[in-house]
């Protein structure tokens, strides 16, 4: 099987006290989550205190369920806003962060969806 891509199971699960149900219960929410596509809206808008407020959300949501690699990704976002240099669609920190979430949503709905994956 192949790995579960940007998420540090072990960080998230002591996040939440090891409660199992919980985790995959957040991982789900996150999956279907609108993070991405708020944030692409912000990005279109040009609007750099709006990107930071979108990316720092995002940012947070990362840390607390242990998605790492989104996590900084979401952080380099951020800091651009907030010193409010635009940030492009095809910017490559947005690229980066994008892909990341596409298969950091895959991995959290496949847990989702079989549970044991965090005991694997």
């Amino acid at each position: 099987m192949d790995e579960l891509y940007g998420i540090n199971i072990a960080k998230g699960l002591s996040i939440v006290g090891g409660m199992n149900a919980v985790y995959c219960r957040l991982l789900g929410k996150f999956a279907h989550g609108a993070f991405l596509g708020e944030l692409r809206e912000a990005v279109e808008s040009a609007d750099c205190e709006r990107v930071a407020a979108k990316a720092h959300a995002l940012k947070g949501v990362a840390a607390n369920l242990g998605l790492e690699p989104l996590h900084a990704l979401a952080l380099a976002i951020e800091q651009k806003g907030k010193r409010n240099e635009p940030v492009g669609l095809d910017d490559p920190d947005f690229t980066l962060l994008a892909e990341c979430y596409e298969k950091t949503t895959e991995s959290a709905a496949r847990i989702e969806a079989d549970p044991s994956l965090l005991t694997r």
